[in-house]
């Protein structure tokens, strides 16, 4: 926390929430673009707050799809190792696939930056 707004938000107000209130007040923030705590201030205050914190909003597919893909690249860099300390030569179609992999991968975060 900065040391303005320590100086200017120095209350707070707790609210017993259930499990499925706070995934829905989270999906709803992060839909929003904000934190949680902002996006409870806009929704109280009925407008954001100049020092409201904004969320870089995340595509959760596009997310799980690139993890899964890091997974497979990951898998393919350790037989590639797993080989190079047995002294065998590499295998070059493998090498070709985990670089493919990994610029396809490359592309879904830069997808995922963008929205």
């Amino acid at each position: 926390m900065s040391k303005s707004q320590n100086r200017t938000r120095t209350k707070s107000i707790r609210a017993a929430v259930t499990p499925e209130e706070y995934v829905e007040i989270n999906e709803k923030a992060v839909a929003a673009g904000l934190s949680a705590g902002g996006y409870l201030r806009a929704c109280g205050l009925g407008r954001a707050t100049p020092r409201t914190k904004r969320r870089t909003p995340v595509d959760s597919q596009i997310l799980e799809r690139a993890i899964a893909e890091m997974r497979r690249i990951g898998n393919n860099i350790n037989q590639i190792a797993h080989a190079a300390n047995l002294n065998l030569p590499p295998d070059q179609e493998q090498l070709r696939q985990a670089l493919k992999e990994h610029l396809e991968t490359l592309q879904l975060l830069r997808e995922a930056r963008k929205r």
